[in-house]
């Protein structure tokens, strides 16, 4: 019976700890997401734990039950987490696209924001919030730089912008009017 229990209860330890990611994310702010020994150590563990059901001094059908028993529950451990870790690591490559984009001067990408994971969603509705702000600057900026050039098109002066090397970089309809441009 040891060896059925053991295996049992290291799993049982195991999704403890699994559980309690959320809890120990919190505790170290953020920076505790190193959860790829999870995958294999509960591939190890399932094997241990059908092999010590297989081994065990019962009945061949009860240790047949235990076995496979043993065998679904972990798939569906497995499985769980893979849809939990996926859903995060989706969520922080969406982000991390989204970044570059802004590096790049792209703001129109937004994130839908997770409903459960609060330190993601904070991370998600901040990053948001920065593409509406950059957005926003943007667009006003391009609102200034169209009055700005509507009224020196409009001024009777000659107005000429040149750079250090005393090339026209700029010239409003008076200068080319005077220059015969």
């Amino acid at each position: 019976i040891y060896w059925v229990t053991a295996p049992i209860m290291l799993t049982y330890c195991l999704a403890v700890a699994v559980f309690s990611l959320p809890l120990l994310d919190f505790l170290y702010g953020g920076r505790y997401n190193s959860y790829s020994w999870l995958m294999p150590l509960l591939a190890v563990l399932a094997m241990i734990t059908v092999v010590a059901c297989l081994l065990a001094d019962l009945p061949l059908w009860a240790r047949l039950l235990a076995a496979s028993s043993a065998a679904v529950a972990y798939a569906l451990i497995i499985h769980l987490l893979r849809l939990m870790l996926g859903t995060r690591e989706r969520i922080i490559a969406a982000v991390s696209d989204g970044i570059a984009g802004l590096r790049d001067g792209d703001y129109s990408v937004s994130v839908a924001a997770p409903s459960g994971d609060d330190p993601l969603r904070r991370l998600v509705e901040n990053y948001n919030g920065i593409g509406v702000r950059l957005r926003a600057q943007r667009q006003d900026l391009y609102q200034r730089e169209l009055l700005l050039d509507t009224v020196i098109q409009a001024t009777p002066l000659a107005l000429v912008l040149t750079n250090g090397l005393g090339s026209i970089l700029y010239g409003n309809l008076a200068a080319r009017q005077l220059f015969n441009r």
